[in-house]
């Protein structure tokens, strides 16, 4: 249950109020008078007072502006809070109405700040704290401080550190093992600081709007039983009850309800009168009452009873005098008899005649006394003679340059006056000032003020003739092409005299700038400006023609068949070819490819070290190389 109140802490709410104003009703017959019991621990709500107040005196007294970029310091800015007895009584209220309907919006659906004006306790502004959960002031207030919040979350906070407020009223209420705080702030003229004895338990009353309950059981309720003239409180109801404001987690709400009750059966029976049952005679009746949309009924039965007068509370039949006693009837409720009571004479009702003071107009009379009833004279007043005129002069019309003014003498007692003229002072004027400068040919003008009157005098100034400078002045600076002109001007104005011509300059070519490249095969543009005028003119660059590289093998050529070269412009990327002539074979040492024997040829075989190629040549037969001897072929045997 601890997790879950903590986790509720953010229920905590504010609300600010500035000049009284009425604060809105709930439509006749849509409320109920419920009582709900509770405890208050206000030894721990007045103990917060010193908290707020050192919070207040401390360095931490700040809060964030609107939109968060600079904080409002208000430390040394401000006064302890005076504790408000009243301003208590009306958190205690509003405490127990939390328990009932979280939020700033009492339980019969008007706002917080009605409960003042229910208390008697009248404001120039007001504000109020609501918080659930916390277990003891140090904790509460430490929540109310919300001092890591921006100000969208520091509503409580600005509440505690008002400059506006001076009193405060604090209220602590545990219900079902929660705990409730109210803080109540105010500017109070007259603030009770008579301390009370902190209450403890306590049944307090509240108006609950039926539409604003969200579900409500109803006990049943015991028969009544009255006697023929007896009166009774209209029975109440005991109920479990939730608003569509109640907090979720509190505990369930034991109430007893103030039904509004109808006499449904036997009015001849019995008879409701404000919070009141009358018995009228003998029988069986029913009260019905609707509550939240549920109808509650009560059987009442009466027996008969001799006569117990009620009287009611008279009616004067003969209205008393000063001298004379009065008459008052008295009426029984029940049975319609009448008994009669003297009332005593009132004696006269002296009234003072004030004494009025003598004027210069009027005499005065001394001070008297008269009955304010029968307007009997008690003392008689005499008359005071008249005073003369006391007359004080002033200036009602101060004198102008050339109007007189008016001085009046006024009696100080009676307002009786006359005048004298003042002489009119006549026109100040101060020095001379231009109005419109001479030029070298027009007329200009000077005028002066009265500094008292503003009235203004002018005249004309002559005008001052040319004066011409001594130097020639450039009019039209010569180009490249035209000619200038210059002239004496007069130094006051834009007459010029001797206008002569300044010659053309020519023009001042630059470097020039390669306007279009030469390449290889065309020719460019060299581009020349005028550093005066920009005009420009052009030349031609001759074509550079072609910068061969060393060239580059296309085709290689071969021992039978002839390459190609190829080269390349390093400028413009052209090519050309030419032709490398076929190197022809290269042929080896020769092979033997078939010897030659002595009487038949041979062939020699020569291979192209290059590519191959083959050619055959004849080695011619050698020929017989016979021996010097013989050599025996066939070595001849016996036979």
């Amino acid at each position: 249950m601890k997790k879950l109140i903590r986790r509720c802490l953010a229920l905590a709410l504010s609300a600010v109020f500035v000049l009284t104003c009425a604060a809105p009703v709930s439509a006749a017959g849509t409320d109920i008078n419920v009582q709900l019991d509770v405890t208050y621990s206000q030894t721990d709500a007045r103990d917060m007072l010193t908290l707020i107040n050192d919070f207040r005196a401390s360095d931490d007294a700040w809060y964030w502006n609107q939109d968060n970029s600079a904080k409002t310091d208000v430390s040394g800015k401000l006064k302890d809070f005076v504790y408000d007895y009243n301003l208590e009584k009306i958190a205690m209220q509003r405490a127990a109405e939390i328990v009932v309907a979280y939020g700033h919006i009492r339980p019969d659906g008007t706002s917080w700040y009605s409960a003042f004006r229910e208390f008697g306790v009248y404001y120039h502004s007001a504000s109020e704290n609501i918080a659930i959960g916390y277990t003891s002031a140090q904790d509460v207030f430490e929540g109310w401080r919300e001092d890591n919040e921006d100000y969208s979350g520091q509503g409580h906070r600005r509440n505690m550190l008002s400059q506006d407020m001076t009193s405060i009223g604090i209220a602590h209420v545990v219900y079902g093992g929660v705990h409730f705080w109210v803080q109540e702030f105010g500017t109070l003229a007259n603030p009770n600081t008579t301390e009370t004895t902190p209450a403890t338990a306590a049944t307090v009353d509240i108006r609950v709007a039926s539409d604003s309950i969200r579900s409500v059981t109803l006990d049943a309720i015991s028969p009544l039983s009255l006697t023929a003239g007896e009166q009774a409180d209209l029975p109440t109801v005991s109920a479990t009850l939730t608003t569509n404001s109640t907090w979720d987690h509190t505990p369930e709400i034991h109430v007893t309800l103030e039904p509004n009750w109808t006499v449904t059966a036997g009015s001849d029976v019995v008879k409701v009168e404000g919070d009141k049952l009358t018995a009228l005679g003998a029988g069986s009746a029913t009260l019905s009452a609707t509550v939240a949309g549920q109808t509650v009924t009560c059987s009442v039965t009466v027996t008969q009873a001799p006569c117990q007068h009620q009287w009611d509370d008279g009616v004067v039949t003969t209205e008393p005098t000063c001298t004379q006693d009065g008459v008052c009837t008295y009426t029984c409720q029940l049975c319609g008899a009448t008994k009669t009571e003297a009332i005593p004479a009132t004696g006269h009702t002296v009234v003072i005649d004030p004494a009025v003071a003598p004027t210069c107009t009027h005499t005065g009379l001394t001070e008297g006394s008269h009955c304010s009833v029968c307007n009997t004279v008690i003392v008689a007043q005499t008359e005071v003679p008249m005073l003369p005129h006391d007359y004080v002069a002033s200036v009602t019309t101060e004198p102008t340059c050339t109007v007189d003014g008016v001085r009046t003498y006024t009696c100080s007692m009676c307002g009786d006056s006359y005048t004298e003229a003042i002489p009119a002072t006549g026109h100040t004027f101060g020095p001379w000032t231009t109005v419109t400068s001479p030029t070298c040919t027009q007329s200009g003008s000077e005028q002066r003020s009265c500094s008292v009157c503003g009235y203004t005098e002018t005249r004309g100034v002559d005008p001052t003739g040319h004066s011409w400078e001594d130097d020639y002045t450039v009019d039209q600076a010569p180009t490249c092409t035209q000619d200038g002109s210059k002239s004496i001007h007069c130094s006051r104005c834009d007459a010029v005299t001797d206008v002569q011509t300044i010659p053309a300059t020519g023009h001042t070519w630059d470097q020039g700038t390669v306007f279009t490249p030469a390449t290889c095969t065309e020719s460019g543009t060299m581009r020349y400006t005028c550093t005066v005028c920009g005009e420009t003119r052009d030349e031609v660059i001759p074509a550079t023609g072609h910068t061969w590289d060393q060239g580059t093998v296309i085709t290689p050529a071969t021992c039978t068949e002839n390459g190609t070269m190829r080269y390349t412009c390093t400028v413009c990327g052209e090519t050309r070819d030419e032709v490398i002539p076929a190197t022809g074979h290269t042929w080896d040492q020769g092979t033997v490819l078939t010897p030659a024997t002595c009487t038949e040829n041979g062939t020699m075989r020569y291979t192209c070290t290059v590519c191959g190629e083959t050619r055959d040549e004849v080695i011619p037969a050698t020929g017989h190389a016979w021996e010097d001897d013989y050599t025996v072929d066939q070595a001849p045997t016996c036979t």
